[in-house]
């Protein structure tokens, strides 16, 4: 259906609404697709019936609707718009089954934002699909911000497709030392991308190959990258580790444990040789999926770090389900080391000891701060004192220099 704001309006600020269904896939998945059929029409209809003063309503795909509303300003469109969420998430009853969905809804103005009916469009759509990651169930409008941020994100979401096969993808790694020798024992594998628009780091587009599903094929080469590098450096020093990150959609692909399997197999590589990390947020999932995945890769002789712990979903008490093999102590509890820090690493440890897990402390910065670390006795320390993340070919001078 064509989209046109009419010479009428012209002179009329106008609110274009873009509409999307929260949890319709779930109905089309779970009850079918004729079921679902019949509860975008009842969702149809009352996007029209609600909206009896709009200048337009219709229908702009799977499950989607544009309105457009006379706009005399943002209180009054954002009344409309929650009114229609409030009206589109009552429960849809149609003989055997009930079922609730919701709406999140974005919002552009004419001529404020842009005077074509395309870009109108696209913005509205651009404030939906933001408002739909931040608050589901919510109104957002856009602004020039906005479309900067998405700008970018998609710019580095169509390159990121191209940037294993590129060249760009690169591997930095940091040392895991012994607490009481000072030897290095691990490194840390951490990814970086040197894009065409320069070096992009991990919290700029991990989330974004999560988000358009390429954290998949990322993570795999990272894994396949850290083994086939963890191999030199165990030329130099037989007992070095690698430890690699791993995503919750990358650790829950029932492929997941084949594909490292293949990778070992590929390199000749030791499933010991490899520790794999994962954050506290997994665990607010599925715990016990997740706990039945530890525990096959532990059976492959492969430890399992919890990174970052303390600033996510567990509590110190929650320890013992976790069943890994190494808990990794926040940088923010190091720094505090001095202070409130000192009693959260101290029941950390405790707990820890009891439950046979190593201790690695990350971020730390200074010697005041190892020397706290190891009086305490956790077994490992990583940070900016010991060494930034390095090239892999500096990380092997590390490891030649400490050898000799």
């Amino acid at each position: 259906m064509g989209v046109r704001i009419a010479p009428v309006y012209a002179e009329q600020s106008l609110a274009i609404l873009f509409i999307d269904l929260d949890g319709f896939k779930g109905i089309n998945d779970t009850l079918g697709h004729e079921v679902g059929d019949r509860v975008l029409s009842m969702a149809a209809l009352r996007v029209k019936n609600f909206s009896t003063d709009s200048q337009l309503v219709c229908r702009w795909g799977g499950d989607e609707f544009l309105v457009v509303l006379s706009h005399e300003g943002h209180q009054q469109t954002s009344t409309f718009a929650k009114g229609l969420i409030e009206k589109m998430s009552e429960p849809y009853v149609d003989g055997t089954y009930r079922v609730t969905i919701g709406a999140t809804i974005g919002i552009s103005i004419y001529p404020e934002h842009s005077q074509s009916k395309e870009e109108l469009i696209q913005h509205a759509d651009m404030a939906m699909y933001q408002q739909k990651r931040q608050a589901k169930g919510s109104v957002g409008y856009f602004n020039e911000t906005l479309r900067l941020q998405l700008q970018r994100e998609f710019n580095l979401r169509d390159q990121l497709i191209t940037a294993a096969e590129k060249d760009e993808l690169n591997l930095v790694y940091q040392p895991i030392v012994n607490a009481k020798t000072g030897k290095v024992e691990a490194f840390e594998a951490l990814l970086r991308w040197n894009s065409a628009l320069g070096l992009i780091m991990p919290d700029q587009f991990i989330a974004i190959a999560g988000q358009y599903g390429q954290i998949k094929n990322i993570g795999l080469w990272v894994l396949e990258r850290a083994c086939q590098q963890a191999k030199v450096f165990q030329q130099r020093s037989p007992e070095i580790a690698i430890c690699v990150n791993v995503s919750v959609v990358q650790f829950q692909d029932e492929d997941f444990i084949e594909q490292i399997s293949n990778v070992f197999q590929k390199h000749d590589f030791e499933p010991s040789g490899l520790h794999i990390e994962i954050t506290e947020s997994f665990f607010a999932s599925d715990k016990l999926g997740l706990m039945k995945q530890i525990k096959a890769l532990q059976e492959m002789d492969i430890q399992i770090s919890i990174d970052d712990f303390g600033t996510g979903y567990s509590s110190l008490s929650s320890m013992q389900d976790m069943g890994v093999d190494i808990v990794k102590i926040d940088k923010s509890f190091v720094d505090t080391i001095q202070g409130s820090g000192l009693s959260i690493i101290t029941a950390v440890l405790h707990i820890a000891n009891e439950l046979n897990y190593q201790v690695v402390a990350e971020g730390v910065e200074t010697e005041e701060q190892a020397k706290i670390l190891r009086d305490l006795n956790v077994d490992y320390l990583q940070g900016y004192y010991f060494s930034r993340p390095m090239e892999s070919e500096q990380a092997l001078e590390y490891l030649e220099s400490q050898a000799s």
